[in-house]
Parts: structure tokens; sequence; C-alpha cells
């Protein structure tokens, strides 16, 4: 679990160094009319502006807090951890763990 975790936080430090992860919140936050677009489908929106994200590391969904949007969320794992970056308006970022839950494997294969 210690190695998850280092990879995880070597992931996210080298995302938070891309310029387009940059450009691209930077337009988020310019253009509201542009979040929905983002929460509704991420992938697409992060791949329009050639994010690469860092091997292990997925983004797995997006949403917003408050309408209109003072808040934006991205759900990232990485191996079995998940974790939610949260970006306010100023372009700040927080990244929290969230809390892990068993698999249901019973329920996977059918």
């Amino acid at each position: 679990m210690a190695e998850e975790k280092i990879g995880l936080h070597e992931a996210l430090l080298k995302l938070s160094n891309d310029e387009r992860l940059e450009a691209a919140l930077r337009q988020l936050l310019e253009k509201p009319e542009l979040v929905e677009v983002f929460v509704r489908d991420p992938l697409k929106y992060v791949s329009q502006h050639e994010i690469a994200f860092p091997e292990g590391l997925t983004l797995i969904a997006a949403d917003i807090i408050d309408e209109p949007p003072t808040r934006l969320i991205a759900y990232l794992r990485y191996r079995d951890l998940s974790v939610e970056a949260v970006c306010n308006r100023e372009g700040t970022v927080l990244v929290r763990p969230l809390p892990q839950r068993p698999v249901d494997h019973a329920r996977l294969d059918n």
C-alpha cells in the first residue's frame, strides 16, 4: 500500500506540472459554459486538450459543486487508490483520498 501511495503522489505531481492541464482548468474557470461539457464527458474534454495522464492514473468522472459552478471535482484512480481533486474558482486544487470500498467480485462476474 505504501508503494501505491508513493506512486499516486508522484503521478499527481507529474500531472500538476502539465501546462495543458493548467490551461484547460483556466479555460473552465473563465468560461463556465464549458463546465457542462467537461462534466458530461471528462475523458473527451481532456483528450481534446491533449492532457496525458501519467501511467496508472485514470480519470473516472467529474462533477460540479453549486450552481453556477464554484468548484470542479475530478475523480481519479491510481491502482486501488481513489482520490478526488477539487478545483475552486481561484484555480487552487485540493486532492483528498476517497474511502476505499471493498470490491464485490461476485457482482463483477455477472
